[in-house]
């Protein structure tokens, strides 16, 4: 056993084997209606200034993206 435990914890070995020999997981592209991170910069600053932490700045971002996704549907 090493110090951060057991390397083998988890594995069955006398588990179903995969029939597999690839691994290859094929990921489709996805439309996304928010603007990209330099345009949301420039409408809504992460370096504001927050009497929050950060919270308030972090609301109007979910807000604008909520209001993008919203008029994209419509």
């Amino acid at each position: 056993m090493q110090e951060h435990g057991d390397v083998n914890f988890g594995i069955d070995w006398n588990g179903p084997i995969s029939e597999e020999d690839d691994n290859i997981v094929d990921i489709p592209e996805v439309y996304n209606p928010v603007l990209q991170e330099e345009e949301l910069q420039s409408i809504i600053s992460p370096t504001a200034l927050s009497d929050n932490f950060g919270v308030d700045i972090y609301i109007r971002v979910l807000e604008h993206v909520h209001d993008v996704i919203v008029n994209n549907n419509h």
